[in-house]
């Protein structure tokens, strides 16, 4: 069988990688930067929840001098649950749209609009704490 245009060999499917190696470099350094006593289970909780309410933080951002301070200290921060928000800040934004579509594109109440960003903000802690759990 000839080769198909530009393939030279069976196509194997890959996955995204689970961390870009410099956002896996802030989280072993994060981790290892808690007491020696503490579990991984409980670094991982402790880290999972400041990175989301780092994210959460940024999202309450509405004037724009705010917005402006919260970008500059996402982009001067050393401290890795800052570092580390920035680089997942789009979790947040991707559920949002992918509920908003769910719903048939309704906006939702404010009081609403409040209850969801709390509950996708506990589903992003979970998750997070999931992958910083086995880093």
């Amino acid at each position: 069988m000839p080769n198909q245009r530009g393939l030279s060999g069976p196509v194997q499917a890959m996955a995204r990688p689970a961390w870009a190696a410099d956002q896996l470099a802030i989280v072993r350094e994060a981790m290892g930067s808690f007491p020696d006593d503490m579990s991984r289970r409980s670094r991982a909780r402790i880290l999972a929840s400041r990175v989301v309410a780092e994210i959460l933080a940024s999202d309450r951002c509405v004037d724009p001098m705010e917005i402006a301070l919260a970008e500059a200290r996402f982009a001067l921060a050393r401290e890795a649950a800052v570092m580390l928000a920035r680089d997942l800040a789009s979790e947040l934004a991707r559920e949002r749209l992918r509920r908003f579509e769910a719903r048939g594109c309704q906006q939702l109440a404010p009081d609403a609009w409040t209850a969801e960003t709390r509950e996708i903000g506990d589903e992003l802690e979970g998750r997070l704490f999931e992958k910083f759990r086995k880093v």
